[in-house]
């Protein structure tokens, strides 16, 4: 029979090939229906969040089935209990489910833990050291690392010094709770980095100690609210003020504006390839020959917009050299002869001349003394003049020396050496008076 039966699942006709249309325009129509619904629930929540007005529990309360009052709310509301002895304040050793973990003997277990310590497979031997506290519950990690040492193993339990969150809490393998160190697995007993070096045990004698009251991170069970941040409870149930928090904007990558996007934009499309200089199809930025744009810039100095911060006005002036005026060098680099024009005396503050030729008499009120750090006088004049032992020869005291004008007059030399000048007359006075010792040779 030739006739062709039309399909009423698929929506196929038998006449014409209208059939792929018609499945097509279902498919688009659901998807239509679709976007409407979230659309719809998007302004009906936007418009729940923006309503003044306090939310009015309208339904029955599933604990006492009374009206007026959620379940959070509900007077007759009992205590809550411990997820793991359901008990109220609990603080009993953990229960560890187990019924994952494959049943094996001690011997067995502990063959796998060797295995993964030959083979130094981490996750291999943590996998391991929970098939041996399932094949023996009284093992602790004092006595498994003891064994370990015993046996060379590779891998090393190490007991840290690690602060935890709050919703977590140090187990160890017999379920005791609020543990003090965290076990680690580690191929060294030594750190070898150095942010543990602070936290790691400084002998094997303090681990054991350590992993005496180690255990690892599990999660306490215990809510915490995210409104307030107390434990007990969380934020549908919390009696605080709710806290407002700051939403995400909506920023418009066309036109750079907030509160809408793109695609509702009423802004002309701009080019993505144009040029971001000028809006030039032709070039990039890179080549642009126009001069760099400042609209919609921020200068990094005041934080203003319309100006770079090479160009900012409220920039320092720019350093420049006190002889030529070239902002090129200062003025200890220069290399052009010094302009007597420039120049300010440091002793009347008038341009022209230096110091040392200044024609008006000396301001002492602006010299400091090197003596006495004092402003007023100079090192020739000061009244705190060092002792005499102390104080230096030379022209800088105005002290010199007082020699016996007879002694040097003009006299040729007299040495040792014998330089052919006249003998010295030895003075006739003993030593004791001040005189020389005749037995001393000149």
């Amino acid at each position: 029979m030739s006739s062709w039966a039309p399909d009423e699942q698929s929506g196929w006709d038998d006449g014409n090939d209208r059939g792929p249309v018609v499945l097509t325009m279902n498919v688009a129509s659901a998807v239509m229906t679709s976007i409407h619904r979230v659309k719809a629930r998007k302004m009906t929540t936007a418009a729940a969040t923006e309503c003044t007005k306090p939310r009015v529990f309208k339904g029955t309360c599933r604990i006492c089935e009374k009206e007026g009052h959620p379940a959070a709310e509900c007077p007759e509301r009992p205590p809550d209990v411990c997820k793991n002895c359901k008990m109220e304040d609990c603080k009993d050793n953990r229960r560890f489910d187990l019924n994952h973990i494959p049943d094996k003997l001690p011997e067995e277990a502990w063959a796998v833990l060797k295995k993964a310590s030959d083979e130094r497979d981490l996750e291999d031997f943590r996998e391991g050291l929970k098939v041996y506290s399932k094949a023996l519950p009284q093992a602790t990690f004092v006595e498994i690392e003891n064994k370990m040492r015993e046996e060379n193993f590779n891998i090393y339990l190490i007991a840290l010094d690690k602060e935890v969150s709050d919703v977590l809490s140090l187990i160890d393998l017999q379920g005791k709770l609020n543990c003090t160190y965290v076990v680690g697995f580690y191929y060294s007993p030594k750190p070898q980095r150095t942010n543990l070096s602070e936290r790691w045990p400084s002998s094997p004698e303090e681990n054991l100690e350590r992993l005496a009251d180690a255990g690892l991170p599990y999660d306490r069970q215990v809510p915490k609210c995210s409104n307030c941040g107390q434990m007990g409870h969380i934020s549908r149930g919390c009696k605080e003020e709710r806290e407002e928090r700051e939403r995400v904007g909506v920023k418009c990558v066309n036109c750079s504006a907030e509160g809408h996007r793109a695609r509702d934009c009423t802004e002309p499309r701009r080019n993505v390839f144009a040029c971001r200089n000028c809006g030039s199809t032709e070039h990039k930025a890179a080549e642009c020959p126009n001069p760099r744009s400042a609209e919609g810039v921020e200068c990094k100095r005041c934080n203003e917009m319309g100006h770079f911060a090479k160009d900012c006005p409220q920039a320092p002036p720019p350093r420049t050299c006190r002889n030529c005026a070239s902002e090129d060098h200062i003025a200890r680099d220069c290399d052009k002869p010094r302009d007597v024009s420039t120049v300010t005396c440091r002793n009347c503050d008038e341009v022209g001349h230096f110091s040392r030729d200044c024609p008006k008499k000396r301001d002492y009120s602006r010299v400091k003394c090197n003596n006495c750090g004092e402003m007023g006088h100079t090192v020739k004049r000061c009244p705190t003049a060092p002792a005499e032992d102390e104080a230096p020869q030379g022209d800088n005291y105005n002290n010199e020396p007082s020699y016996n004008e007879s002694s040097y007059n003009n006299e040729p030399a007299n040495d040792e050496w014998n330089t052919g000048g006249e003998t010295r007359e030895e003075p006739s006075a003993p030593a004791e008076e001040g005189g020389w010792n005749a037995a001393a040779a000149w």
